[in-house]
């Protein structure tokens, strides 16, 4: 998927990404309020097959974030990628898996950010987008995902989908849709190496060269039953020469922990 920079202020980017120097098996705790970088795309997967939840947040019909469909009207999407945008800005690509052909445009009506979501430290980086008009579902084209579930279980595969970059240090978007398996990091193992770490988050670990890397944020972290259990929020890396997908864990938005928050977030809209 796709790196990019977060220093103080975010600008309008994806994924954040933890610049380190650690080495894969170090247990020192890296500081994710510092040397953050935004990342937003999947490296080392492979085309993906349809995934009717997906969404594409773009700018100019431009991709800077995934996101996925949970209701007729919701997307569910990464706090930051809202960052210093206006609903007017945005629109939202579903029904494909090419963002060059095909897919329904939809634009954006209103934003939501967690009221708690902490630019510098990656926490509650959860937000929605509510677009104008409704989704028409079209069955294995548009369809709403599950999301949040129970706890997830260290060592559970998972799978995440995005347009990101495909190559280590970065690249051009990719056209067609990525998928790369992952598995889940229990909470201790990801404390040992990044601080900041808590129950509303997912870390997940794959081999060097496989992960999420800027233009993958806000798309989905989903279980073997295609549950949406996690929000691409932010990855690790050792610059520069290593960039993403440097065989450190990634790291997500837990869905069931903000399950509460997104639920009465929509109740509130439901209507106007």
């Amino acid at each position: 998927m796709i790196n990019m920079l977060l220093y103080k202020s975010v600008t309008l980017l994806t994924v954040l990404f933890i610049g380190t120097t650690l080495g894969q098996n170090s247990t020192t705790s890296v500081d994710s309020s510092q040397n953050h970088t935004l990342s937003e795309f999947v490296v080392g997967g492979g085309d993906a097959g349809p995934t009717p939840y997906q969404a594409s947040l773009q700018r100019h019909r431009s991709h800077f974030c995934g996101g996925t469909i949970i209701d007729s009207r919701w997307i569910l999407t990464a706090a930051h990628c809202l960052s210093e945008l206006r609903p007017s800005d945005v629109t939202v690509l579903v029904g494909t898996t090419q963002l060059s052909r095909g897919g329904f445009r939809l634009r954006a009506d209103q934003f939501f950010q967690h009221p708690s979501w902490d630019r510098t430290k990656a926490l509650n980086d959860i937000g929605l987008v509510r677009v104008k008009g409704l989704m028409l579902t079209m069955r294995g084209k548009v369809e709403k995902a599950t999301f949040g579930g129970d706890f997830v279980r260290s060592g559970t595969e998972a799978t995440v989908t995005g347009w990101g970059g495909t190559r280590q240090n970065g690249g051009p978007l990719s056209d067609k849709l990525q998928f790369v398996r992952v598995r889940v990091l229990g909470e201790q193992d990801c404390q040992a190496r990044l601080s900041n770490i808590g129950p509303m988050h997912i870390c997940t670990f794959s081999r060097e060269g496989q992960g999420v890397c800027g233009g993958d944020s806000g798309g989905p972290l989903a279980s073997a039953d295609g549950t949406v259990i996690g929000v691409v929020s932010f990855g690790v890396g050792y610059p520069p020469d290593k960039g993403c997908a440097a065989g450190l864990p990634d790291g997500f938005a837990r869905v069931s922990h903000f399950n509460s928050w997104i639920r009465d977030t929509m109740k509130s809209r439901r209507f106007g």
